[in-house]
């Protein structure tokens, strides 16, 4: 779907789409799960987990498992599992950001980090593989709302912050529930591939869909420059 509107802003989700997290995350739940006699396949927690709020996976969960699933005693020890992990691994970030960040900024336009995710982890990831946080003119985490994705709170959260008209922004996002987030809120959306499965009915209501960041780039040159871009 093709807009000809004017692109001023890009909203970044996270994971997935800034840094290479998706696949990383997925193992250590499919282990962790393993340790906890919780037996889901990869194919499971792709199309049924992945993307969704920690509410949304317990209540799954609870579904499937009843009382052999303890809420708080399972997010207590996945959380720690993941923790540890991450103090003696590095998250790379995802093929393109570079190249694509350097471009937005060289051309004004308002960047965004739009993510289900806590601050906290966000700042943690971005200082860790050096990133310039400060490339970043708005960042907004799940503190900021009480609904996460697939609702639109935090796009909506982040359109108020940004000043910028709905038809202004495009979003960049790989899962479908950050997509149903975004389109929720009126604002395009550039799907970039990733670990989740999008199905062709909600890919139609997308701008595009690219392999990489880099592409993101290349779609934003067609149109011009200094933030007035058409697609």
């Amino acid at each position: 779907m093709n807009s000809l509107n004017y692109i001023k802003a890009v909203f970044f989700d996270f994971d997935g789409v800034i840094v290479d997290s998706e696949n990383i995350y997925c193992q250590l739940m499919l282990d962790y799960n393993q340790y906890q006699k919780i037996n889901i396949s990869q194919e499971y927690y792709i199309s049924e987990l992945l993307g969704k709020s920690r509410m949304e996976i317990s209540r799954i969960l609870k579904e499937k498992y009843q009382d052999e699933f303890d809420e708080s005693c399972y997010w207590d020890g996945l959380l720690e599992y993941r923790k540890e992990y991450l103090a003696n691994h590095n998250i790379p970030i995802k093929q393109g950001y570079e190249f694509l960040i350097k471009y937005l900024k060289e051309n004004n336009f308002f960047t965004g980090i739009v993510s289900s995710s806590s601050l906290n982890l966000v700042q943690t990831i971005i200082l860790e593989n050096n990133v310039n946080i400060n490339d970043f003119d708005l960042i907004v985490t799940r503190e900021n709302v009480q609904k996460l994705k697939p609702y639109p709170d935090l796009y909506e959260y982040a359109l108020a912050q940004s000043g910028f008209a709905k038809d202004e922004i495009v979003a960049i996002e790989d899962s479908k529930v950050g997509i149903q987030s975004a389109l929720d809120s009126h604002i395009q959306v550039i799907h970039v591939q990733d670990l989740s499965i999008v199905p062709d009915s909600l890919l139609s209501k997308c701008m595009t869909s690219v392999l990489s960041l880099d592409e993101v780039a290349l779609v934003l040159k067609k149109g011009g420059k200094n933030g007035n871009i058409k697609i």
